[in-house]
C-alpha cells in the first residue's frame, strides 16, 4: 500500500515538474516580440528604383528607428539589385551598417536582374535614432576609361523592393510631459500613430476647445507622418476596450470625468474636485497636465488635460501647445494658472524648416564623379507653394589647391534647379543660398537630390586611370543636416474661394484670427469632426503657440474681443450663427428649415430623402472671410468637412459654394459676383525689435507660469516622499 502510495505521489511530482519546466521553458517574450518588413518605399527612402553610375561610388540610406521600440535580434537587411551585364567579374560592393561591415558580394551574371542579398544586423549595432545603411561599390569592366564616367555600361540599381525585417518589441509606456507630444506621435515615420479622445459624455465648448488645441498641436508635430485620431466613452473602457486604439488622451472638467477615480495618479476626486493624496486640494481654478501608463496597460500611455473649472481646462490644454513652455514643465503632473496669448503676428503661412527636420542627419558622398545624396521631404499633402522656394545649403568638401573645375548640382523631382561650384573658398563649412521655381514642386512627396562631380588634381599616372587611385576617397563631400528652405504657402488668389482652405480664411498662422462656432446645443459628432479638424489645421501652423477658440453663438456674443475669421459648423436648425446669416449663404435654406432654397443651375432633391452637406464661403460685414460647414443632415456635414481635408479634391473646389451627397463625392459653384469675395486686407507694419521686446515679455510670463507649476509640482512631490517614508517607518 505505502508502495503505491509512493509511486503516486513520484508521478505526481514528475507531472508537476514537467508542467513547470515546460512553462518555463516557453519564451515569455515571444508575446512581445514582433516582427515587420518594411521596403525602402515604405520607409521613405526610395520612392523608384535609385540608379547611379562610376566606377568607385557610394550610395547612403537611412531610416528614423522609433523611441518606443526595443530592437531584439534577427533583424535583416535584404538589398535588391541589378546590374550592368558587361561588369568585369572583379566588380564587387560591400554593406555598411551604423559604420560596421556587415556583407560584400562580387557582382555577376547571376545576381544581374534582380540579385537579392540578405543579411542579418546585429542588435548591438541598431542606434536610438537614425540608421545608416551605406554602400561601397566598385564598378568595371574591360576597356573602362575613366575619362569616360558616363560610360552607359556602367550603372547599378536599388531597387524599392529593398527591405528591412525588423525584430523589436514595444517599450514599456513612461510619458513625461516635457516630451509631448512624443509619445502620442513619435519620432519616426515608419508607423501610423493612433490616439484615441475620451471626454465627458456631454462636453460642453470649452472642453472641445481643450481637446482640439491638443489636436492641432498633434498635427503640428505629426507634420509628414500619419496620425489616426479616434474617439471613446467613459464606460467604453470597461464594456467595449476595442475601441481603445493607441494611447489615450483624456480631457474635460474634473467634475465630468470618473474615470479620473481609477488611474494610478497622485489625486483622489471629491466633490468635483482634485486633492492630493494627503487630501488637500489643488489650488482653485487651476489646469491640471498629468501623464503615464493608462491603468493596468504597461504600453499605453495616457494623458489627462483637466481642471475645475471650464477655463482651467483649457488653459491647460493651451500650456501644450507652446514649446516654449512644455521643455520646462515636470515629468509627469503640472499646475498651470494662466497661460499668455500667443504673441504672432505672423499672416503668411511660409514653412522654413531643415533637413533634419525630416529626420536626415548629416550625410557624406564619397567619390568622384555623379555622387548622389538624395532627400525625400513629403511636404503636407495640401501645401501650395506660391512663390519659389529659397534653398540655404550648407556644406564641406575636399580641398584642392587648384582649380579643378568640381561642382555640385541640385536637383528637384529630377529637374536641375542650380550648380554650385567647388572652390577653395567655400571648402569648409559654407553656406549656399539657391532660388527653386515654385514650379518645380509637387504636392505630397518631392525628391531634393545634390550630385556631385569632384575632378582630382592630375597626378602622373594616365588620367584615364584616375578613378582606380587609392586615393579617390580624397574625394567627398558632407551635406550638412541644418541645410535649411523657406517655402512660401498660401492662398493662390484673391478671391475667396473653397480651395483655398485653409490659407484663406484662418488669419494668422497661430489661429488666433480663428474661430470654430458650434451647434447650440452638445453634439457629438459635430464635436468630432471639430477635433479631427483641429488636427488637419495644425499642420499649417507655424511658431510657438495656438489659439484656436471655440464657442457656441451664444458664448461669442458675450466675447468682448471676437476671432476676425469664423467657420461655422451645424444644421441651420441647430446653429443659431449660420440661421442669422441665412439670406446672405450662397445656399440659403427655407426659413426654421434644412430645406435648401432651389437655386438655378443647381439640381435640387427632396431633402428628406437624401443626407447633403454643403460648404460655403462668404464675406461678413467687416470684410473677413467666413467658412460655413453645413447640410440637411450631420452625415453629410461629415462628408462636407471631410472633404475640406481631402486633398485631392479640395484644389478642384473653385467657387463659394460646394455640395456633396455622397462621401468622397463633391462638387462645387460660384455664386456671388467676384466682388463680392474680396477679402479687406489690413497692412500691419512690423518692427523687428518691438516684436523682439515683445517676445522678452511674454517669455518671462511664460516662465513665471512654469516655474509656479514645477514649484507646485515639486511640493507635491516631496509630501508624497515623506508619506512613503513615514508608511516605511
Amino acid at each position: 500500500m505505502k508502495r503505491k502510495m509512493s509511486e503516486k505521489i513520484l508521478c505526481s511530482t514528475i507531472i508537476l515538474l514537467a508542467f513547470l519546466l515546460s512553462f518555463a521553458a516557453a519564451p515569455q517574450l515571444k508575446i512581445e516580440e514582433q516582427t515587420n518588413t518594411f521596403t525602402f518605399k515604405d520607409l521613405g527612402i526610395l520612392l523608384s528604383d535609385d540608379s547611379f553610375k562610376g566606377i568607385s561610388t557610394t550610395r547612403e540610406y537611412g531610416f528614423q528607428w522609433p523611441s518606443t521600440w526595443e530592437p531584439e535580434e534577427g533583424s535583416t537587411l535584404t538589398l535588391v539589385f541589378s546590374h550592368a551585364k558587361a561588369l568585369s567579374e572583379k566588380s564587387s560592393f560591400v554593406i555598411e551598417f551604423n559604420g560596421s561591415h556587415i556583407a560584400s558580394v562580387e557582382l555577376t551574371s547571376l545576381n544581374r536582374d534582380r540579385g537579392e542579398l540578405t543579411v542579418q544586423i546585429p542588435r548591438e549595432l541598431w542606434v536610438e535614432g537614425y540608421n545608416r545603411v551605406r554602400l561601397v561599390l566598385y564598378l568595371g569592366y574591360e576597356g573602362f576609361d575613366c575619362m569616360n564616367l558616363d560610360d552607359d555600361l556602367l550603372w547599378f540599381t536599388v531597387h524599392t523592393t529593398s527591405n528591412f525585417t525588423l525584430q523589436y518589441r514595444l517599450k514599456e509606456a513612461s510619458p513625461v510631459l516635457n516630451e509631448f507630444p512624443v509619445p502620442f506621435v513619435i519620432n519616426s515615420g515608419i508607423i501610423e500613430n493612433d490616439v484615441t479622445f475620451i471626454l465627458p459624455d456631454v462636453p460642453i465648448s470649452a472642453e472641445i476647445n481643450a481637446a482640439s488645441l491638443i489636436s492641432a498641436k498633434l498635427g503640428q508635430f505629426a507634420s509628414w507622418r500619419t496620425l489616426n485620431l479616434s474617439f471613446a466613452s467613459q464606460s467604453d473602457v470597461l464594456t467595449n476596450p476595442e475601441k481603445l486604439i493607441g494611447n489615450i488622451i483624456l480631457v474635460g472638467r474634473v467634475d465630468q470625468l470618473p474615470l479620473l477615480n481609477d488611474l494610478d495618479a497622485p489625486w483622489n476626486v471629491e466633490n468635483g474636485r482634485l486633492n492630493d493624496k494627503n487630501g488637500d486640494p489643488y489650488p482653485e481654478d487651476t489646469g491640471v497636465l498629468w501623464s503615464g501608463q493608462f491603468l493596468d496597460n504597461s504600453d499605453q500611455s495616457i494623458l489627462v488635460v483637466t481642471g475645475d473649472t471650464d477655463n482651467a481646462v483649457v488653459e491647460a490644454a493651451k500650456a501644450l501647445t507652446r514649446d516654449s513652455i512644455i521643455e520646462q514643465l515636470p515629468g509627469n503632473l503640472a499646475l498651470i494658472n494662466q497661460v499668455p496669448n500667443s504673441v504672432s503676428i505672423q499672416e503668411t503661412y511660409t514653412s522654413t524648416f531643415t533637413l533634419e527636420k525630416y529626420q536626415y542627419q548629416d550625410i557624406t558622398a564619397w567619390g568622384t564623379s555623379e555622387q548622389t545624396i538624395t532627400y525625400s521631404l513629403p511636404f503636407a499633402a495640401s501645401w501650395k507653394v506660391i512663390d519659389d522656394v529659397n534653398l540655404r545649403l550648407h556644406f564641406s568638401h575636399s580641398n584642392f589647391s587648384e582649380g579643378n573645375e568640381s561642382y555640385i548640382t541640385v536637383q528637384v523631382n529630377g529637374t536641375p534647379a542650380g550648380t554650385i561650384p567647388l572652390t577653395t573658398e567655400n571648402a569648409d563649412d559654407a553656406w549656399q543660398e539657391l532660388v527653386i521655381p515654385a514650379r518645380l514642386f509637387d504636392f505630397g512627396e518631392n525628391l531634393i537630390t545634390v550630385v556631385s562631380n569632384i575632378n582630382l588634381p592630375d597626378g602622373s599616372q594616365d588620367a584615364r586611370y584616375d578613378c582606380l587611385d587609392d586615393n579617390s576617397t580624397a574625394a567627398w563631400i558632407v551635406v550638412y543636416a541644418d541645410s535649411e528652405m523657406t517655402v512660401p504657402l498660401g492662398p493662390s488668389t484673391e478671391i475667396l474661394s473653397i480651395n483655398e482652405f485653409p490659407y484663406a480664411f484662418i488669419g494668422s498662422s497661430d489661429l488666433s484670427d480663428f474661430g470654430i462656432i458650434l451647434p447650440d446645443q452638445p453634439n457629438k459628432l459635430i464635436d468630432e469632426m471639430v477635433i479631427r479638424l483641429s488636427e488637419y489645421l495644425g499642420h499649417y501652423i507655424n511658431g510657438d503657440g495656438i489659439d484656436l477658440r471655440i464657442y457656441t453663438t451664444g458664448e461669442l456674443a458675450a466675447v468682448a474681443e471676437k476671432p476676425t475669421h469664423l467657420m461655422l459648423i451645424g444644421q441651420p436648425t441647430q446653429n443659431s450663427k449660420i440661421a442669422q446669416l441665412n439670406d446672405r449663404l450662397p445656399q440659403p435654406f427655407e426659413d426654421g428649415t434644412n430645406n435648401p432654397v432651389s437655386l438655378n443651375d443647381i439640381v435640387q432633391v427632396n431633402p428628406n430623402y437624401e443626407d447633403i452637406g454643403y460648404l460655403q464661403a462668404l464675406i461678413d460685414s467687416d470684410g473677413n472671410p467666413m467658412l460655413i460647414a453645413t447640410g440637411t443632415s450631420d452625415e453629410g456635414i461629415g462628408w462636407a468637412v471631410d472633404a475640406l481635408m481631402d486633398s485631392d479634391n479640395i484644389k478642384n473646389l473653385y467657387g463659394d459654394l460646394a455640395l456633396t451627397r455622397a462621401e468622397g463625392s463633391i462638387s462645387s459653384a460660384l455664386i456671388q459676383d467676384t466682388e463680392d469675395l474680396l477679402p479687406v486686407v489690413e497692412e500691419i507694419p512690423v518692427e523687428s525689435q518691438k516684436e523682439e521686446n515683445n517676445l522678452n515679455l511674454w517669455g518671462g510670463i511664460v516662465f513665471a507660469v512654469v516655474t509656479s507649476a514645477v514649484v507646485i509640482g515639486k511640493i507635491i512631490e516631496e509630501v508624497l516622499n515623506k508619506n512613503k517614508s513615514r508608511k516605511h517607518d
